[in-house]
């Protein structure tokens, strides 16, 4: 799949905020999915029949970043190429403005990457949680034997807390890349299914 990278540095009607996010975006988008593009918004998009079969896209919201974190998790080669892009002949009926376009950005990012990527969201999160705890654990540990731990019985609590919170997202996340399993095996039935009607729609005509 190719991406049009547009000039956006270079584009008048969006906002110095509006670009700042745009990078901001595109390199969290970059880091969930793992495929380097610049531009992960852009609708500029050029792709195989192949790569056409493989791609499933659920979100209602944009194709643009679901199908940028299908790829990384296909190892789908996606590469990017400039563009020029005309000036905005009307306001976008996606969404009502930055705020608005940011909160379902960051939705559709965590629903598609709890659904085809779940444990690069829920193992560093679970992660942190986890090592937040043990850390407190091992400061209690430290004044328990220094003095009795008089006083911070609070920490061993927030530990336990912590530890608790950090496995249950560990194990969540575990169950939902068995989940995802399964879903590419019944996805890899339908990319076969889709080529091989193509390939019979081929032959008759």
């Amino acid at each position: 799949m190719v991406v049009g990278e547009r000039p956006i540095e270079k584009m008048d009607h969006f906002s110095p905020a509006k670009k700042w996010l745009q990078r901001a975006g595109s390199r969290f988008v970059e880091w969930i999915s793992g495929v380097r593009v610049t531009d992960a918004t852009s609708g500029f998009r050029a792709l195989g029949r192949d790569v056409a079969f493989k791609l499933n896209i659920s979100s209602r919201f944009t194709y643009t970043l679901e199908s940028l974190i299908q790829c990384g998790d296909r190892q789908i080669a996606v590469g990017t190429v400039p563009i020029e892009v005309g000036p905005q002949t009307r306001p976008s009926r996606l969404f009502r403005g930055s705020a608005h376009y940011v909160w379902l950005s960051c939705w559709a990012i965590l629903r598609i990457t709890t659904w085809h990527a779940p444990l690069r969201l829920f193992w560093p999160l679970g992660g942190g949680f986890t090592a937040l705890g043990t850390l407190i654990g091992l400061r209690f540990v430290f004044y328990y034997v220094s003095d009795g731990g008089a006083g911070h019985v609070q920490s061993l609590l927030l530990a336990a807390i912590l530890l608790v919170v950090g496995f249950q997202i560990i194990l969540t996340g575990l169950v939902a890349d068995m989940v995802a399993a399964n879903r590419r095996s019944n996805e890899e039935l339908l990319y076969r299914s889709r080529r091989r009607d193509a390939e019979g729609l081929d032959s008759s005509t």
